[in-house]
């Protein structure tokens, strides 16, 4: 769902987000801002896409709680909320993304 080839990583491994930049591009589903962070925001959104839910800005809907269910190779939250770790550290990684142990994506909101 995410194209990992396009998202920033701290030294940490994390994928590098912001709450407040807006969206300046969109690879397949991966709406970065213009410093090429992953855009996010802490709200339920309004637009589904799969099993994606982003505001109307184009943001990814997000929630630091433990993941739901999984799809797409990304965990989620019922409401379609990516499960999210802000600092979280990363314990694995898969089809190129950060996980903590609990299973939430591992990112670094700056």
């Amino acid at each position: 769902m995410f194209t990992s080839g396009v998202l920033l990583f701290d030294s940490s491994g994390r994928v590098r987000a912001s709450l407040t930049e807006p969206v300046a591009t969109i690879t397949g589903t991966t709406p970065c801002t213009a410093d090429g962070l992953l855009a996010i925001v802490d709200d339920v959104g309004t637009i589904q896409f799969g099993a994606c839910v982003f505001d109307a800005d184009g943001r990814v809907a997000t929630e630091g709680a433990a993941p739901q269910f999984y799809s797409q190779g990304l965990p989620w939250r019922t409401a379609g909320r990516l499960a999210i770790a802000d600092g979280g550290t990363v314990a694995f990684v898969s089809q190129g993304l950060p996980f903590t142990s609990a299973g939430r994506l591992a990112v670094a909101v700056e």
